[in-house]
């Protein structure tokens, strides 16, 4: 039996339905997950430069590492105690989005840092990233204050980074700002998609 085409109507419906869902979802867990990995990174970015102030030395940049050390099993665990949603496609673009971001590019970033012994090198590039990663999400959930919020905080990081570097001011400055990076583009477009979502379950 031949499939029944659908007109643009139904069309727009079927879209604007899949984005509900995902936004259904996110309440469920995915929103707490941008929340989780901004903090650990954001504390990270301080206890970094905290060390580094006390021993003056460079080898605490390896605390870097600590993020996924610590991100990767505590995110198991949250998404192992929450509800299982419906798996959309919407779900299935963001995961891989998002896989793609922490795992190839979050990878490459710090081999070449490592390659060019300077692990300051890898913040400004995890930064795009995480943004484009939270911009795609804001983008196929069709949410503009997250996609507003990634990109307004990628713009200051980028404006504070060339003023310190061109500027030559003091290098400890850097996790300052992009601890506050990790804030605005994964805690608070976190905290703004639990929100959303918690006001679709309860208008449902």
């Amino acid at each position: 039996m031949e499939e029944r085409k659908l007109n643009e109507k139904e069309s727009l419906e079927l879209i604007a339905q899949m984005i509900q869902n995902s936004k259904k979802n996110l309440q469920v867990g995915r929103g707490n997950q941008f929340i989780l990995w901004g903090w650990i990174g954001a504390i990270t970015s301080l206890a970094v430069m905290c060390m580094q102030m006390w021993t003056n030395n460079p080898m605490w940049n390896w605390l870097w590492f600590a993020i996924p050390v610590i991100g990767w099993p505590m995110m198991m665990w949250q998404m192992k105690k929450e509800e299982k949603p419906v798996v959309t496609f919407t779900d299935k673009v963001l995961r891989s989005v998002w896989l793609s971001i922490g795992g190839i590019g979050m990878t490459g970033l710090t081999l070449m840092a490592i390659y060019a012994k300077n692990m300051m090198l890898m913040l400004p590039g995890a930064c795009i990233l995480m943004a484009i990663g939270t911009f795609i999400t804001g983008a196929v959930l069709n949410d503009r204050k997250t996609k507003t919020s990634a990109f307004s905080t990628l713009f200051v990081i980028m404006m504070a980074s060339c003023h310190i570097a061109f500027t030559k001011e003091e290098f400890i400055w850097y996790h300052i700002v992009f601890a506050l990076g990790f804030i605005g583009i994964l805690v608070v477009p976190g905290y703004h998609l639990n929100k959303e979502a918690k006001k679709h379950v309860q208008g449902a």
